[in-house]
């Protein structure tokens, strides 16, 4: 089912499993059913950052299963009629490595704050970063370190911050989405680091697919998804080396 709020603006769809709802007697159980029990994607920034008010606390904190689209900014192709998104990506870009940013500067920091405050239940999260993480200033040297550090680090701390919460075994289990082009370079970069170590799960040979980032010895991380398919708007060897930089990746690498 799908709810559409705010005439359109915000929207996010709910898949329901009907089967227990039928024999429900009060609106207590049928809406713990409900918000406990289903995945709820969300696809708009603004209702992401404004959910509390939207929708009552006590029912933000049922939920165990999440799918979020964090448009940052995006790339238009040539010809494209789509309205325009605020460019979040730049301003992230020209203080990287700047401890002092919060989330008063940018919605992802913002987001990676609330998240944990508005769903301490969360068992499973999916981020999806439906926008262009490039610089736009291509350099040499580890650009993709650069840009996992800048997009990738605040979502860890909100990790950790859940596993801070909780008891041993009662983990998030996170996947996030990246840009193709920047997906396969830090598949590289991981590849390089971990050898043999490294857990991919790919079902075309490593075209597509997610590898998992350990954050410690334990076992605890994340999985790194292979996202939107950016690479047909410039060609397939676009971000060989200068776009990420040239460190893990050279011109003649073939994945």
């Amino acid at each position: 089912m799908a709810f559409d709020l705010l005439a359109g603006v915000c929207y996010f769809t709910i898949t329901l499993r009907w089967g227990k709802l039928t024999r429900l007697d009060s609106y207590t159980e049928g809406t713990d059913v409900l918000y406990s029990t289903n995945a709820f994607h969300i696809s708009s920034l603004d209702l992401q950052l404004h959910l509390p008010r939207l929708i009552p606390t006590h029912h933000l904190e049922r939920i165990t299963s999440l799918e979020l689209l964090w448009k940052l900014n995006f790339f238009h192709p040539r010809g494209s009629t789509a309205a325009p998104v605020a460019n979040h990506i730049k301003a992230l870009w020209s203080r990287h490595g700047d401890s002092s940013i919060t989330s008063r500067d940018s919605p992802l920091h913002a987001l990676c704050e609330l998240i944990p405050q508005m769903f301490p239940r969360l068992q499973r999260l999916y981020i999806s970063y439906q926008c262009w993480l490039e610089s736009g200033c291509p350099l040499e040297g580890d650009l993709i370190s650069v840009a996992e550090t800048a997009f990738l680090g605040p979502v860890e701390d909100m990790l950790r911050s859940y596993r801070g919460r909780r008891q041993e075994g009662s983990g998030l289990e996170l996947n996030v989405a990246i840009q193709h082009g920047a997906w396969r370079v830090m598949l590289a970069k991981y590849r390089t680091l971990l050898g043999s170590e490294l857990r991919v799960e790919s079902a075309d040979r490593l075209a597509r697919g997610r590898f998992w980032k350990p954050l410690d010895d334990n076992g605890f991380g994340y999985w790194i998804c292979c996202g939107w398919e950016d690479t047909k708007a410039f060609g397939l060897d676009y971000w060989f080396m200068s776009n990420w930089g040239n460190k893990w990746t050279e011109v003649k690498d073939i994945f």
